[in-house]
């Protein structure tokens, strides 16, 4: 069942990489109607707006049992990453870990080091900072791929499969996180009400997702970066439907802000490309007289993290 993603991704544009038998129908992630719009119907037929709750998604979407086989080893390394997965996410590594540690910091002005369930932990890069800061770490994480190498690499306790068919104990972490994971889920609601049960009561929920409502967004459209990876992304938060999704889980909003990551040259380069190819050839001549292993922290401000606690 496994999805070779060459087999498709070259043979297709950014609108559409799987042929209609791997596609569903679905209603409303977040409040179950069944009346929407599209969004850019010209560029991403697929990108659809509820007319009750607003929220943006994927319509129609992988099905489950494809979108479960998606996340392999080709995921995490091709060279399509501007439309799905990454070029090479071990080799950034180095600047992975620089962002988590810059979150993680500020994670630590609301709680101190305890008990943390990364849940999407892929290769467990967050949970090798946050154990080198004191906390007691273990993570969830769907691809197999990515969970072997956490647990060979780092000798961490994963998870391996979906959260909510994992019995996570309940009042039992001082925090959970989801880095770009609810973007991803085809159940948003539930995988919260689960991360809520597994909290102890005063615990957080700290998640970072693309803010479909930032002015980066609006001002690029259909260019917009996330709309590229609309295979994956299934859901299109901004700040009023991540408060609707709040609500419903029983949670209660404590802070939220927008967040960027450290990034190379040429990563940066190639993202720039997808709006202004005159501004990437500029970055990209750049590249021939800067430090290789040059990296810079970027915030385009298009990222929210947000932090959540029991109501």
């Amino acid at each position: 069942m496994e999805i070779k993603l060459k087999n498709h991704i070259q043979k297709s544009s950014h609108r559409n990489i799987f042929p209609p038998k791997y596609l569903e129908n679905i209603s409303c992630p977040l409040c179950n109607s069944k009346t929407y719009t599209q969004k850019y119907p010209e560029y991403y037929p697929r990108i659809v707006t509820c007319i009750k709750c607003e929220l943006i998604f994927t319509n129609p979407r992988l099905k489950n049992k494809y979108l479960k086989e998606l996340y392999t080893e080709e995921y995490f390394k091709n060279d399509h990453s501007s439309i799905l997965g990454y070029s090479s996410y071990l080799q950034d590594r180095k600047n992975i870990i620089k962002t988590f540690d810059k979150r993680l910091k500020t994670i630590e002005t609301f709680l101190s080091p305890g008990k943390l369930l990364d849940i999407g932990c892929a290769t467990g890069f967050f949970m090798h900072s946050a154990k080198m800061r004191g906390w007691e770490v273990e993570g969830v994480e769907i691809s197999k791929y990515a969970a072997s190498y956490a647990k060979e690499a780092f000798g961490f306790k994963i998870h391996v499969g979906d959260v909510l068919q994992i019995d996570l104990p309940a009042n039992t972490y001082d925090l959970i996180t989801m880095w770009d994971v609810v973007e991803h889920l085809t159940n948003p609601i539930e995988v919260i009400q689960a991360s809520k049960r597994a909290l102890k009561k005063n615990g957080l929920l700290v998640f970072s997702t693309p803010n479909v409502g930032s002015i980066p967004a609006k001002l690029t459209k259909h260019k917009w970066i996330g709309y590229k990876l609309s295979d994956e992304h299934l859901t299109y938060f901004s700040k009023k439907t991540v408060a609707l999704l709040l609500e419903k889980a029983g949670l209660s909003l404590v802070s939220s802000n927008h967040v960027g990551k450290y990034v190379n040259l040429s990563l940066f380069t190639d993202r720039i490309g997808l709006y202004n190819k005159t501004v990437s050839a500029i970055f990209n001549a750049a590249q021939f007289v800067l430090p290789k292993d040059l990296s810079f922290y970027v915030n385009p401000f298009d990222i929210m993290c947000v932090y959540a606690k029991k109501k």
